[in-house]
C-alpha cells in the first residue's frame, strides 16, 4: 500500500471521496469549522485506482497537529494505520509535541482504534455536538448505530 501526500493532483479525488463519506466538504470540530479542501492529509488508491483511505490534518503554530478526518472504505486492511502513522511521521518531522483529534461519542469503532494505536482519552466535551449544531444544523441527532449524537472525546498521542 502507497500513501501520497494530498497535492493539487489529488484535490478532485479528495472532494469527492470527502462529500461521499461527510456528506459535504465542510467539518465543524469544537464549534470550530474547517474546509476540508484547504487542509493538508494523505491518501490512499486501492488496486482499482479508487481512493480507499483519506487523512486530513492541520499544524498548529503552537506545534500541535490536529487531525481533522480520517475515512478507510474498508476495515482491518492497514489503511486508516498507515494514514494515522503517516500524521505522526510529519507531526515529527515539522517538531510537533502532539496528534490530537476529536471523536464523538456514537463512534465505538473510531473509539477501539485510536486507543489501540497509542492514543489516549484526555476529555470528555460533554453535549459539545449540541454546541456545534449551531454553526452546521445538518448533523444528525444519531450516529453509529442509534446512538444519540452528543458528546465529543479528545484524544492526544504525545510525540
Amino acid at each position: 500500500m502507497t500513501v501520497f501526500r494530498l497535492g493539487d493532483r489529488h484535490k478532485k479525488d479528495k472532494i469527492n471521496f470527502l462529500k461521499r463519506h461527510w456528506g459535504t466538504t465542510e467539518m465543524v470540530v469544537s464549534v470550530r469549522r474547517f474546509d476540508m479542501t484547504a487542509l493538508d492529509g494523505f491518501i490512499v488508491y486501492g488496486a482499482n485506482g479508487e481512493v480507499s483511505g483519506l487523512v486530513t490534518f492541520i499544524v498548529y503554530d503552537n506545534k500541535e497537529c490536529e487531525i481533522i478526518s480520517l475515512n478507510s472504505e474498508y476495515e482491518r486492511q492497514g489503511i486508516g494505520t498507515a494514514l494515522i502513522q503517516s500524521v505522526i511521521e510529519e507531526a515529527r518531522r515539522v517538531g510537533c509535541s502532539k496528534v490530537k483529534l476529536i471523536t464523538t461519542n456514537d463512534n465505538i469503532i473510531a473509539l477501539l482504534f485510536y486507543q489501540r494505536k497509542g492514543f489516549d482519552m484526555v476529555e470528555l466535551c460533554y453535549d459539545m455536538i449540541k454546541e456545534s449544531r449551531k454553526i452546521r444544523p445538518q448533523i444528525p441527532e444519531h450516529g453509529y448505530w442509534g446512538i444519540p449524537l452528543k458528546h465529543e472525546i479528545r484524544f492526544e498521542y504525545l510525540l
